[in-house]
């Protein structure tokens, strides 16, 4: 279920209670709930987000969220809200909530997912890494960027955003270092018949110099 709470009101902790009372025993609700809290991921909690916290603690409920930002403000300084989910009885195993990074709006929507099974673990795609030269990415991107063209229509911003995602794709792999070749694994049981069959040639070495030892003084007899 898909919720709205206008920046201009301040629910209470007995409104959200009774919101979420009147989902049942058993809920999935979020989205645009405008209440900030450092719990699912903002950079700072206020009052409204103080609020639903403890009125999703006092349901039992579990947040969900990707912490990641909703609302892509033109000003660097805003303080962006993020869509979150909220559920009670489901087990966390059962849902994923991913970000849809599409140009349509200012807005990113999120995407929920909920399972019949527990979910597999999905390992999120990364752009760039721990090792690329951060330099080498900048005077990449100030070399070939084109800050001449032409945008009146929506074929040309079509133009322009894909030049855009292609440069800061080329930029990160002129920017990152070569993969290493993997060494190949050592299997245990291999290393382990390896060193068996070491010790016994050691071993029968060892016994026919023995041998030879007793043999040697009856033979010169």
């Amino acid at each position: 279920m898909a919720v709205y709470c206008s920046p201009r009101h301040a629910p209470s902790s007995a409104t959200h209670s009774d919101f979420f009372r009147s989902l049942g025993p058993r809920f999935l609700v979020g989205d645009g709930w405008n209440a900030k809290h450092t719990t699912w991921g903002a950079r700072l909690f206020t009052s409204k987000g103080r609020t639903l916290l403890s009125a999703i603690r006092g349901w039992h409920g579990t947040y969900f969220s990707t912490g990641e930002p909703t609302y892509w403000s033109t000003d660097h300084h805003s303080l962006t809200d993020l869509d979150f989910f909220v559920a009670r009885d489901i087990a966390v195993n059962y849902i994923r909530v991913e970000s849809v990074f599409e140009l349509s709006s200012d807005h990113s929507p999120k995407l929920v997912t909920v399972g019949a099974h527990v979910l597999p673990s999905v390992v999120p795609h990364t752009l760039t890494t721990n090792h690329n030269d951060w330099v080498v990415f900048r005077a990449y991107i100030t070399t070939h960027i084109d800050l001449h063209l032409r945008i009146k229509q929506r074929s040309d911003l079509d133009d322009a955003k894909h030049h855009f995602t292609t440069l800061l794709q080329d930029a990160t792999w002129h920017s990152s270092p070569p993969p290493r070749t993997p060494t190949a694994p050592v299997h245990a049981t291999t290393l382990h018949i390896c060193n068996l069959v070491s010790d016994k040639r050691r071993a029968a070495a060892e016994s026919n110099v023995r041998e030879t030892r007793l043999i040697a003084p009856s033979t010169t007899a």
